[in-house]
């Protein structure tokens, strides 16, 4: 058995490291749960040698843990968000726990999980992607901390450590006090109702970062009844008297005249004017991601069912094809793509997978949070599925894959998503540099059905797209004069629960995009990565337990006992459990923060155990794009906090409530994260509350470093009333482990944030109101992102009726198999095509995407590739040279589409992460951006679909209210450019977070150029919407 687990261990080693971001993709996961049974392993000699009964008590628990998720299913394990989470943090947080009370005897336990360890990034990629969940779908922090996801019991609930981690690592996330606050008040609550036995979380550390985040956010009374709380625990240290004294006076000062209202990431209103902003698109993609944001029963009797035949091939064999929005138009193919495709594609994807990347203004691609997903690349020329799927959108959309780009097969991680964005290159952006011109159409394939979240949303057109397996959705970026068309703005809603799994393929106008070499894997950009994490928890677990046997230690047995049952969880379906958000930001926060939590008491002897893992555990980026994930899906789709907490998302109960230290770990995560403080405060609050309940028996959650942490949280945001409110709670508390540096060091800086945003206001991320009558900004465009994710804003039962089913063909080939067309939008023409993929060619895709996958990234305006986290995801790009699969995908596309692929782009393939997306966008270029070199630009879009998403991953349309479900097989296919060769600006569109389930796609972008006698005239007269001011009249 331990041979076997040594040969299991050397393949990951082998293959993975992770400092790769496992937050980002679920595949990643599954390494890491696999990386875990060593790790624990490892911990289980240390256990032996120290016989400690904390030690003891945490590998049991770790074993236990371990032991359900292998009997069950390790996918459906971490498919669940907050077992990725779990799974993350026991590899890197507990794992700390363990090795800190053991420094010298654990050195030799560090040093042989090393490699095998997530990062810090990664537990804070797993929070990040937990709370993204609960913003996007609107999730309770007290139901994840409760194992609830979406209503549904998904796991058992969060230690008061596991609450603790969250609300600490929400903590670190810029804009996330709100979680913060949460989970450190759920950790907090926890630990006072004694269900922290170990005493893993530091009371005083916990208070602290409470009354830090009160104290940054302005909220003064409460920080100093934090800091009470602390100085009745430490009366002997001067130092919190003083920090009260400035609290107070600051108090006087100010009073709640600088107090930051925060965030509710529940609030549904929004000013409904035409002026945009981030915030209105946020609320709208969260909508739209949670189904609140629909098109009207006209509007839906317009859209129509057909099979289409767009090239002479699918004469033969049509295409089924579901309309998601008329104009434009948005259709999703159905059945593109078959079982073996999708295993073959996701198995070649893993071995390059990258963080998912965005570009930014200056047209690089790069990481970033507003998409949480890994990605690879696959080629025509390298892979035969890849190429027999560039030809398959090319017989679906009838548009020439010549120019398209690789397909990008990505995978979605903990909350992994990719907000409102375009495909095409915009105004602001430089065009790109390759010659093959702007992002004509995308074309979406899904690789898996996501049980929960991950749909493709458009949430300007109402348009939601579940993530079903074999389905693409395809729409066209640019208008008929080659300009984007904004409405398209779309979105991938985070991953809820299950894996997301998509291959996108970009047509281009005229040559293929440069795109990212391999960077860090991001385990929380794609399911992909989280599937890889699962496989290495069990030897980062294995390893922790090894370590923990000697050490007697009780509470960390315990710790170890709850992650062996908890990877029971893990190997019991793996998919099924890192689709989870919850699950999957818990197994990144449990081989992150966890193992830190477990080590951090045993710093000499865990050195060597930490050594052994540390290639395997997630990174700290990782647990922030986790936890960020989960705050995405929150935001989306206006999921409570609470109910992450409890292990709920979208009603449902899905897990085991969180403990106290995984809300805390969130909340710490989310106040690192920009604009998540209203998240941070929640989860360091539902931390506290859990904690002072007693929740955290093993006081995993530093009660001082929550204190601290909402101190910070609150009056970072200009609440120094509540921040100080909490710091008084901290000066109250019996004397703890904190020192009179740390605590100066951690009151100067919360000082020193809170003086910096004395201006700023708190938005509240539940809300889906903004002004109609000013300005439309980038807020505005995220609430309606949101509310086409959420299927709140649709189309009317008048524009659902013009919408219709059909057979096409549109190349010699499908005059005989003729293809099924759903048409999404007529007003641009966006179509889904049924069945253009098969199984065996979406595995295919996955399979080749594997091997160079790497995080997704937006266009800058100079078409450099930015990872952002617009954009969350991975991807590989697949030439037709790759494999005749390839190159019979773009040759079906151009079957299907009427277009030639010899000027597209590569087929990308992508898989989005925890609370994956890819926000608002066009796939064209854009005024202001730099043109494609060579091509022309992105004339159409066809995006596969290459898994069913169950909840969430749509791709919307945000200004034309076209959602296209990720449905497995299918394809969404687009123009991005009008009959003038202007882009298309009502092409604007996203892909919703995946709630629940994976979600991977390739996308197809046809270039302009080999196209001027091809391209069919669109069904109707085509009417201008809107311009870059993005004019978007059905919010009048």
């Amino acid at each position: 058995m331990k041979i076997l687990l040594l040969l299991n261990l050397f393949t990951i080693i082998l293959f993975k490291h992770f400092n790769c971001e496992i937050f980002s993709a679920i595949d990643e996961l599954e390494y890491l749960a696999e990386s875990e049974k060593y790790i624990l392993h490892e911990l289980g000699v240390i256990r032996d040698r120290l016989n400690d009964s904390y030690i003891t008590e945490k590998f049991i628990a770790w074993l236990d843990e371990v032991r359900k998720r292998d009997k069950e299913d390790v996918m459906t394990y971490i498919t669940n968000p907050l077992n990725a989470f779990l799974m993350i943090k026991r590899t890197t947080s507990d794992t700390k726990l363990i090795t800190k009370k053991y420094p010298e005897e654990s050195k030799d336990f560090l040093e042989n999980i090393k490699d095998l360890q997530p990062t810090a990034d990664d537990l804070s990629g797993a929070v990040e992607g937990l709370l993204r969940l609960q913003y996007i779908y609107k999730l309770k922090s007290v139901d994840f901390a409760n194992g609830v996801i979406d209503g549904v019991k998904t796991r058992p609930a969060l230690s008061p450590h596991d609450l603790f981690v969250i609300g600490d690592e929400a903590y670190k996330l810029k804009g996330k006090d709100y979680f913060v606050e949460e989970y450190l008040v759920l950790a907090y609550d926890k630990v006072l109702k004694g269900l922290d036995p170990l005493k893993e979380v530091n009371v005083d550390a916990l208070l602290l970062r409470m009354s830090d985040v009160y104290n940054r956010t302005g909220d003064f009374e409460f920080a100093i009844h934090t800091i009470d709380e602390v100085i009745k625990r430490n009366p002997t240290v001067d130092i919190f008297p003083v920090v009260r004294r400035k609290m107070v006076a600051d108090l006087e000062k100010y009073g709640n005249s600088i107090l930051i209202q925060q965030e509710d990431p529940f609030k549904e209103d929004f000013v409904k004017d035409r002026t945009w902003t981030n915030k209105k698109e946020e609320m709208i993609f969260s909508q739209t991601c949670r189904g609140k944001n629909t098109k009207s029963p006209k509007e839906m009797a317009e859209l129509k069912c057909r099979y289409v035949s767009n090239t002479p091939y699918v004469k033969l064999f049509r295409f089924k094809l579901e309309e998601a929005n008329s104009d434009p138009y948005i259709v999703l193919f159905l059945d593109v793509v078959t079982d073996n495709e999708i295993f073959h594609l996701i198995e070649n994807s893993k071995s390059n997978f990258a963080r998912a990347t965005t570009y930014d203004a200056s047209g690089h691609r790069r990481t970033s949070k507003t998409r949480i997903a890994k990605s690879s690349w696959h080629y025509d020329h390298q892979n035969e599925i890849v190429k027999k799927i560039s030809q398959r959108i090319e017989h679906m959309t009838g548009l020439s894959m010549t120019t398209s780009e690789g397909l990008q097969i990505q995978n979605y991680g903990i909350g992994g998503h990719y907000v409102p964005h375009w495909d095409h290159q915009i105004q602001e952006a430089v065009q790109y540099d390759d010659g093959l011109g702007n992002r004509v159409a995308t074309t979406l394939i899904y690789f898996t059905d996501v049980e929960k979240g991950g749909y493709t949303v458009f949430p300007y057109l109402k348009v939601r797209i579940p993530a079903v397996k074999g389905s693409a959705a395809f729409w066209y970026n640019l208008k008929e004069n080659g300009q984007g068309d904004y409405r398209t703005r779309h979105a991938g809603c985070p991953v809820l629960i299950g894996s997301k799994w998509v291959a996108n393929k970009w047509i281009r106008e005229a040559v293929l995009v440069s795109f990212l070499s391999r960077s860090n894997c991001e385990i929380f950009s794609a399911i992909d990565e989280l599937e890889n994490l699962a496989v290495s928890e069990k030897t980062i677990l294995g390893e922790i337990a090894n370590f923990t046997k000697s050490l007697n230690d009780s509470k960390i047995n315990k710790k170890i006992a709850a992650w062996q049952n908890e990877y029971k969880l893990v190997e019991k379906d793996v998919l099924a459990y890192i689709t989870n958000p919850l699950n999957a930001f818990l197994m990144v926060k449990r081989t992150t923060s966890d193992v830190e939590l477990i080590t951090k008491h045993y710093k000499k002897s865990s050195t060597n155990v930490l050594e052994k893992i540390k290639d395997l555990q997630p990174t700290a980026d990782d647990l922030s794009g986790a936890v960020e994930g989960l705050m995405r899906l929150q935001y989306i789709y206006k999921l409570k906090s609470e109910d992450f907490a409890n292990g709920i998302i979208d009603g449902i109960k899905t897990r085991s409530p969180l403990a106290p230290h995984d809300l805390y770990v969130i909340g710490d995560e989310a106040a690192k994260i920009e604009g998540s403080s209203y998240f941070a405060k929640e989860y360091l609050e539902l931390t506290f509350k859990r904690v002072k309940a007693g929740l955290d028996p093993l006081k995993e959650v530093n009660v001082e470093h929550l204190l601290l942490r909402l101190y910070d949280v609150y009056s970072g945001t200009g609440d120094f009333e509540k921040g100080h409110s909490f710091l008084d709670e901290l000066l109250a508390r019996s004397p703890g482990v904190a020192t009179e540096k740390n605590i100066e060091v951690a009151v100067h800086r919360s000082e020193n944030r809170a003086r910096q945003s004395l201006l700023t206001t708190e938005l509240d991320p539940f809300s889906d109101y903004y002004n109609r009558s000013s300005k439309w900004t980038s807020d505005k465009e995220k609430i309606v992102y949101s509310q086409v994710c959420r299927g709140n804003l649709t189309k009317t039962n008048a524009e659902i009726a013009q919408l219709k089913c059909r057979y096409v063909s549109k190349s010699a080939f499908s005059k005989l198999a003729r293809f099924k067309i759903e048409e999404a939008n007529l007003h641009p023409y966006i179509v889904v095509f049924h069945d253009v993929l098969s199984d065996d060619e979406i595995e295919f895709l996955k399979v080749s995407a594997k091997p160079n996958v790497h995080r997704a990234g937006t266009l800058s305006t100079t078409l450099d590739v930015k990872k952002t986290s617009s954009r969350v995801a991975k991807l590989s790009w697949l030439p037709d040279e790759k494999d005749e699969i390839i190159n019979r995908i773009s040759q079906r596309v151009e079957d299907m589409t009427g277009l030639t692929m010899s000027t597209s782009e590569m087929l990308q393939v992508q898989n989005y992460g925890i609370g994956g997306h890819y926000v608002p966008h066009w796939d064209h270029t854009v005024k202001g951006q730099k043109a494609f070199s060579t091509n022309g630009n992105r004339i159409a879009t066809t995006l596969f679909y290459l898994t069913d998403v169950p909840k969430g991953g749509y791709t919307i349309f945000i200004y034309l209210k076209v959602r296209v479900s990720a449905v497995k097989g299918s394809a969404v296919f687009w123009y991005n450019i009008r009959d003038d060769g202007q882009g298309d600006y009502r092409t604007r569109h996203a892909a919703c977070p995946v709630l629940i389930g994976t979600k991977w796609v390739a996308n197809k972008w046809i270039k302009e150029y080999g196209q001027e006698f091809r391209r069919p005239c669109p069904p109707g007269e085509f009417k201008e919407v809107f311009e870059r001011d993005i004019y978007i009249p059905f919010l009048d």
